[in-house]
């Protein structure tokens, strides 16, 4: 007979996952339940156990002027992560004539900030002011994050054009 006092050790795989950081809302879909944490602000995010997650990062938008800022830079993708704490920054949006900032997940990915109205930036630069056809251009060669390549996950698009009034 086995002895029920016998107490049986869990892989690491078996634990179910425990995070805490952001606002956590629970989300249902086709019969599954998924946790999301959403960054407002810079934070932490720790987690238990070795886990895959999905991960959405949005780097600050470039402030505009004459021409327009560029968009932040996004990466979606899915990442192994180790148990333990990562910061989260949370990039902000430029001011009137400057780049936004980068936002980031630990060390494992950074989307980059947008350029202002005549910089480079991370998913495109903003349009220049200087006259007709200029733009300033996204990352060249476009950025891979760290965590690889993805369709989604490649940042670095040109900025839009700009007319001189």
């Amino acid at each position: 007979m086995e002895n029920p006092k016998k107490w049986n050790r869990m892989s690491a795989s078996e634990l179910p996952i425990v995070a805490s950081g952001g606002t956590v809302t629970t989300d249902t879909y086709t019969s599954q339940t998924f946790k999301r944490h959403t960054f407002t602000s810079s934070g932490t995010f720790t987690i238990n156990t070795d886990a895959e997650i999905e991960v959405l990062i949005v780097a600050g938008g470039g402030g505009g002027n004459a021409g327009g800022g560029g968009a932040g830079g996004t990466i979606a993708d899915t990442i192994a992560v180790a148990a333990g704490s990562y910061t989260v920054t949370v990039g902000a949006g430029g001011a009137s004539n400057a780049n936004g900032s980068n936002s980031s997940f630990g060390t494992l990915l950074t989307a980059t900030g947008g350029g202002d109205d005549a910089d480079s930036g991370g998913s495109g630069g903003g349009a220049t002011n200087g006259g007709t056809n200029n733009y300033g251009a996204g990352n060249t060669p476009a950025l891979v994050p760290s965590g690889g390549a993805t369709s989604s996950s490649v940042q670095g698009n040109r900025g839009g054009y700009s007319n001189s009034w």
